[in-house]
């Protein structure tokens, strides 16, 4: 594409892809050498780790540290890099979104509360411009 550009005179072009957090994830096989050889930015999709329609407690969808898991954005980083990714083209996504739990006890709504459902949509899912509502 570099070559094409310098030729035609055109603006050169940036290729990329949008990937799981992690190269393992699904047991999908990624071609990581070509991926590191062909493209200039890899956008690592670190959400949606969890949701109000797929779990019975609240959740991150996108924690970006779990010690306690392999499920997190820090974890998908140190794994494309361990695969041989370089870091410099690592774009870490994150979501602008958020979701509402149905909480089974009002009184207990951190981390891990038991839920059982959405609330305010069918998959509970608040764009940012809802949640900043929330925050005062």
């Amino acid at each position: 594409m570099q070559r094409e550009a310098r030729s035609s005179g055109a603006t050169p072009l940036i290729l990329t892809t949008a990937v799981y957090y992690a190269p393992n994830v699904n047991r999908v096989n990624h071609p990581i050498q070509a991926i590191a050889k062909s493209l200039d930015w890899i956008n690592l999709m670190a959400y949606d780790f969890s949701g109000p329609t797929r779990s019975t407690v609240t959740n991150s969808p996108a924690a970006l540290y779990d010690p306690s898991s392999q499920v997190s954005g820090s974890y998908g980083i140190r794994a494309w890099i361990q695969a041989s990714l370089s870091a410099n083209k690592l774009v870490f996504r994150i979501p602008f979104y958020g979701y509402a739990w149905h909480l089974m006890n009002a009184n207990n709504h951190g981390l891990l509360a038991p839920a059982n459902g959405p609330v305010g949509s069918t998959d509970g899912s608040m764009r940012y411009q809802q949640i900043t509502k929330f925050i005062t």
